[in-house]
């Protein structure tokens, strides 16, 4: 193991020494000006963590979701002045004008219910005057650089607009999955790792962790590092976090030196404290403890998600708010075994299968479906016959519709309960 994790070091020391052997005499490598770099080839642009693109194409407001959803984000939500003006000035310097544009809100399902299309909490507003008016009962999609004061706008949604698109950073993602302790942990915020890439970045790890091994208990760990000085201190910091990956995995045979023996002896202090807290003869279980929580909360945990099922009925968009305000969204459905699970929860808590909300919707644009969470929308199950938009006012998702229990469209003001899922 040693030497592997000495041949790993080594590596990513050469490609450091590499990477700082190309940048001129004096200037310091910046993850940043790389960033700037790539994003001006793919018409990309960066900024506060978040890619931004400007399409001139003019489309639907629906037209522009899937085009962004295609491109691997969304229509770009905004939720501060700072990445308004940022997404002005990207307008700006790709049409040469303050031109009226498309973003990612809208209050389709209901009026005067905001949503962003990517899932993420409409806590921010730059209306022009007078607005939002949904003149004629027709205007349910925001655009931006309306009027004098280039503000926003509600216009109908089949009106046609350049737009911007926007997605997370893929080289600094918000959350990276995978390391948890130990291994049969389901993956949930009690014990996620969480990691940032480092290079001129805030590397952080935090580790919380419950286990059922009655050699350790309770394991917290928290670590942050801000390199971009030079390739020695990087060399250096990435010798210790490859030993620390191997301190983590091999908690009970520590046999490092300097740095990772002092961990290891801060780790087995923490865990000789939490074992000394148990009850003789009791074991502790992480499994159990999450049962416990999911029941006390009324979440049920399957398949990396948690799961609600919200019996008062409400309509299709105060139970969007509902899920919203609980950490969640409506359920979205992406195969069958998900459909099966939302299924069962609902006939655990109705005692039968009651006609419910999930996530979806086509109330911007018929025959566009999109999820409320901001994912894809990959997966169907309609009843026979539907979606049939009856009346055209039918642009909402209920589940559990006629003897196949399957999905129906129907008037997002009608009354159901909802299934919330995080």
């Amino acid at each position: 193991m040693k030497t592997v994790t000495a041949l790993l070091c080594a590596v990513m020391a050469l490609t450091i020494a590499a990477a700082l052997a190309e940048e001129q005499p004096g200037q310091e490598p910046t993850a940043e000006l790389q960033l700037v770099k790539r994003s001006c080839h793919n018409r990309w642009t960066y900024c506060n963590r978040r890619w931004y693109r400007y399409i001139p194409t003019a489309m639907t407001w629906a037209q522009a979701e899937r085009n962004c959803l295609a491109l691997g984000g969304h229509l770009a939500s905004v939720h501060n002045l700072r990445e308004y003006r940022t997404i002005q000035r990207i307008i700006r310097r790709s049409s040469r004008c303050n031109r009226e544009t498309w973003i990612g809100g809208s209050d389709a399902e209901e009026e005067k219910k905001w949503f962003w299309s990517d899932g993420t909490r409409f806590d921010y507003s730059n209306w022009a005057c007078g607005e939002p008016n949904n003149h004629w009962r027709q205007q349910h999609c925001l655009q931006m650089n309306f009027g004098g004061r280039k503000a926003w706008d509600d216009v109908q949604c089949w009106s046609k607009r350049p737009s911007v698109c926007a997605k997370l950073d893929p080289v600094v993602p918000d959350c990276t999955e995978g390391v948890y302790l130990p291994k049969f942990l389901p993956p949930t915020p009690a014990n996620r790792a969480q990691l940032y890439t480092p290079f001129n970045q805030t590397l952080e790890i935090s580790i919380i962790t419950t286990a059922n091994v009655s050699t350790y208990a309770l394991i917290t760990g928290r670590l942050k590092l801000q390199t971009s000085v030079s390739g020695l201190l990087s060399f250096f910091v990435l010798s210790i976090l490859c030993l620390l990956g191997l301190t983590i995995d091999h908690l009970i045979a520590f046999t490092m030196k300097t740095v990772t023996a002092f961990l290891c002896a801060v780790m087995a202090l923490t865990i000789a404290a939490a074992l000394a807290e148990e009850q003789p003869g009791q074991e502790p279980t992480a499994e159990l403890q999450l049962v416990k929580r999911s029941c006390h909360n009324r979440w049920t945990y399957c398949n990396r998600r948690w799961y609600r099922y919200i019996p008062t009925a409400m309509t299709w968009a105060q139970a969007e708010r509902n899920c919203l305000a609980l950490g969640g969204h409506l359920a979205s459905v992406h195969n069958l075994r998900e459909y099966r699970t939302i299924q069962r929860i609902i006939r655990r808590s109705s005692r039968c299968n009651r006609e419910t909300w999930i996530g979806g919707s086509d109330a911007e644009e018929e025959k566009k479906w999109f999820w409320s969470d901001g994912t894809r929308f990959d997966y169907s199950n309609w009843a026979c016959g539907e979606p049939n938009n009856h009346w055209r006012q039918q642009h909402c998702l209920q589940m559990n519709f006629g003897g196949r229990k399957a999905w129906d469209d129907v008037q997002c003001w009608s009354k159901r309960p909802s299934v919330c899922a995080k």
